[in-house]
């Protein structure tokens, strides 16, 4: 019992490890539980989407916050494991200890829980020598799993800043073009070309940043001035447009490597969070992205 119990044990924390070095630290990294629970998610809140759109914008917050939670509870439950057999005989309690199994396992999950959050209140206690290495190991890793997750809940946010930045402007950009009847083809060369290659630079970031933080994925808007989804269709008109013959060179040079990033964006789509066939059109792809995040895209 004792060896099985400790053998769950690690193998549970050494799993949860590996889904947070995927997710935390490894740049092109997707832990495997947590992206089972961040799909499981993002289907039940797209189904409660459909009747209120608002709650579509909880997914992503929620994902992150379960995320973070999944992983401390498989910690907890993981090093409880490892004490479960050993209570109490190499541990002293403040109360009367309680002989059964269940009761020792509820003071092992206990035990675990104030180690890992660092709480200590001091009322069990490790005698043997080893526990009291493996103690601290815990509260060590409690503690870097808190550190590391407030860095990357900091830094999701600011990706979603860059992204939010670029679908208000690509919204801008196409009320003032519908206003003024101005077509990229009817720009100055020169602003033509800065115009198109601002968007391709941002458009770059914000691949590399749902690459890097896939998560963002599931975080969206129900405003479609803000929702990327919403312009992305747009966003490809505008480098096809730039992109035809009645363009001068430069400009033409420009629409292209936009249109690049753009396909470079939504093969990531297809690959790791759309369910469709990699010889997909960009436009499909698009579609579907709009669709996922529950907008349909261009009127």
């Amino acid at each position: 019992m004792t060896i099985l119990a400790t053998l769950a044990g690690a193998a549970l924390i050494l799993l949860t490890l590996e889904d947070i070095f995927e997710v935390l630290f490894n740049p092109l990294g997707r832990g495997r539980v947590s992206r089972i629970a961040v799909k499981l998610l993002w289907r039940v809140f797209r189904y409660l989407g459909r009747r209120r759109a608002s709650l579509l914008e909880l997914a992503g917050p929620l994902a992150l916050v379960s995320i973070i939670g999944t992983w401390l509870t498989l910690l907890v439950i993981g090093w409880a494991l490892i004490y479960w057999p050993h209570l109490p005989g190499e541990f002293l309690l403040a109360s009367e200890p309680d002989p059964s199994s269940a009761a020792r396992l509820v003071e092992a999950l206990y035990f675990s829980m104030t180690t890992i959050t660092t709480l200590g209140y001091g009322d069990i206690t490790p005698t043997s020598a080893w526990l009291r290495i493996v103690t601290p190991l815990e509260a060590m890793f409690g503690f870097g799993l808190l550190t590391a997750s407030l860095s990357w809940v900091i830094s999701v946010y600011q990706v979603l800043r860059r992204r939010r930045s670029l679908a208000l402007e690509i919204a801008l950009l196409r009320e003032e073009q519908s206003a003024i009847a101005l077509s990229v083809a009817n720009m100055e060369p020169i602003a033509a070309q800065e115009l198109l290659s601002g968007l391709s630079s941002q458009l770059n970031n914000v691949w590399n940043d749902m690459l890097q933080f896939p998560i963002t994925y599931y975080f969206t808007s129900s405003d479609r001035q803000s929702a990327l989804s919403v312009g992305m269709p747009y966003l490809l008109l505008l480098g096809q447009e730039g992109a035809s013959t009645s363009c001068s060179p430069e400009v033409r040079l420009r629409a292209s490597m936009l249109l690049g990033k753009i396909y470079t964006f939504t093969a990531l789509l297809t690959k790791h969070f759309i369910d469709l066939p990699p010889t997909a059109s960009a436009k499909e792809v698009l579609e579907a992205y709009a669709r996922d995040h529950l907008h349909e895209g261009l009127e």
